[in-house]
């Protein structure tokens, strides 16, 4: 119809698995863009899209390839802090990392 304007529905946006896949994929080139990301993400969408188990994961794996424990022992607590169960995933790279050091 002449004059009339479609408005075209909001999308859902991204879910979280689509996002830790972004985020992986940073985090093989710059472990360090890969932090940047996580927080802009975690303040961004907290209130759309909740970091999971998985989400963690690699950031904690970030850390540690970048030679910041502490950064990585910080996200662990957030783990830990946000409730969720500690499963290989997050607590493997932790190890990789101590160990290295």
């Amino acid at each position: 119809m002449p004059g009339v304007r479609r408005i075209a529905p909001e999308g859902r946006g991204a879910s979280i698995y689509s996002l830790n896949r972004a985020l992986a994929d940073v985090a093989r080139e710059s472990p360090a863009a890969a932090v940047s990301r996580f927080n802009r993400m975690a303040r961004a969408g907290a209130k759309k899209v909740t970091p999971t188990v998985h989400t963690y994961g690699i950031l904690i794996g970030c850390c540690c390839r970048v030679d910041r424990l502490d950064l990585g022992f910080a996200a662990f607590g957030g783990v830990i802090k946000k409730g969720f169960r500690v499963y290989a995933i997050a607590f493997t790279p932790m190890l990789k990392g101590v160990c290295a050091d």
